[in-house]
């Protein structure tokens, strides 16, 4: 008989899933500007759903969710790292300018704008650069502070919020239109990172 799994761990496991999908989605990316590097030619159709994906999906769900569920429940249990968790939350805050910098990136780099591939690979390795960091510090940092701080009723909360949020590559039945466009991301990225097959 298998064990009920905790609200603790359910919630964990629902964060690190997110940002686990959050990195498919940037190594695709990272891959296809590899490719323009080598003067190879946009695939339009699989670079415009990962930056969709990319503006929406963190934006819209993950962020506001650990504002909510985590960073919120964490500030009044303990000042701990709090100059990490307000670090952390304005960088959730300017997350609209990173979006605009994506999508005018693109824009460029589709009207052949001079210069627009070599800004368009600065911009995604800025973009690229960040997220890392970002997730990194939240895993290393925000995560095990959580564990020591939050009660097994903030978790309960937790994990009923992260459990409506849940990101389709792992899962969950809301959220449709994010399913669908991963879903799209994973069956026209070539392999290793997706199954590369076309679009149909």
């Amino acid at each position: 008989m298998m064990m009920k799994e905790s609200a603790r761990h359910e919630a964990l496991r629902f964060i690190r899933d997110e940002h686990r999908s959050l990195a498919a989605v940037l190594h695709a990316l990272q891959f296809l500007v590899k490719k323009l590097e080598r003067g190879e030619a946009p695939d339009w159709t699989l670079l415009g759903s990962i930056i969709h994906y990319l503006i929406e999906f963190p934006e819209r769900l993950h962020h506001p969710a650990e504002d909510r569920l985590l960073f919120e429940p964490l500030r009044r249990k303990t000042s701990e790292a709090a100059d990490v968790l307000d670090r952390l939350q304005a960088e959730h805050e300017a997350g609209e300018e990173r979006a605009v910098g994506l999508s005018t990136a693109m824009s460029q780099l589709a009207a052949n704008a001079p210069d627009a591939t070599a800004k368009f690979v600065a911009e995604i390795e800025r973009y690229a650069t960040f997220y890392w960091a970002h997730m990194s510090t939240e895993e290393t940092i925000v995560l095990p502070l959580a564990e020591r701080h939050l009660t097994e009723d903030d978790w309960a909360r937790a994990a009923q919020g992260f459990r409506a949020n849940h990101d389709p590559m792992f899962g969950g039945d809301t959220a449709d239109e994010f399913e669908a466009l991963f879903k799209r991301i994973v069956r026209l990225a070539p392999p290793p990172i997706g199954l590369g097959a076309s679009d149909g």
